[in-house]
């Protein structure tokens, strides 16, 4: 019967995760969405990674390269803690294949919200915590084991600032 079909099928084929990120990446403007459809967006892509992760690896370079013009300039919490998880993913599962200036731009558009200095307003109904964005940072800029010299690099530079509170964070 027709009716064995549950809603916790697919929303559609793997086959159509690739065309569903590179549209999503190439042809829409993500940053001048207003931040609720930003949201959306980077949600959608975590739940393609998370269900489409082989068709998506094959994506390499142009997946991380697209993201990162899509990430450029993201200043809400609610879109960082998902564009975090999204570098988690490229980092953790292409990182180790993409070109070197590729690996330094996605440690770089991550580590430079470094340090993370977030209070959320009382009473806010996303319940983001600083916490949870400097997980979220944290999760991404070690997701690759070629982010290693970049952030002994990074913690380096940092902890020669002059600043004890952002050493510490380090």
């Amino acid at each position: 019967s027709s009716s064995s079909s549950s809603s916790s099928g697919p929303l559609f084929a793997s086959s159509q995760a690739v065309a569903t990120i590179d549209a999503l990446l190439t042809k829409t403007q993500i940053q001048r969405l207003p931040q609720a459809s930003r949201s959306q967006a980077f949600s959608l892509m975590i739940s393609l990674n998370e269900k489409c992760t082989r068709e998506l690896v094959g994506m390499g370079e142009r997946y991380a390269k697209h993201f990162i013009d899509a990430m450029d300039g993201e200043k809400d919490p609610r879109c960082l803690i998902l564009c975090f998880n999204i570098i988690e993913f490229l980092g953790a599962h292409i990182g180790q294949t993409l070109p070197i200036g590729l690996v330094e731009e996605l440690f770089d558009i991550a580590s430079c919200y470094f340090p993370i200095t977030f209070t959320p307003p009382k009473d806010d109904p996303a319940g983001i915590t600083g916490e949870d964005l400097k997980t979220a940072l944290n999760n991404a800029i070690k997701a690759c084991d070629r982010y290693s010299k970049l952030l002994v690099e990074f913690v380096q530079e940092r902890a020669g600032d002059g600043n004890t509170q952002t050493t510490a964070d380090a």
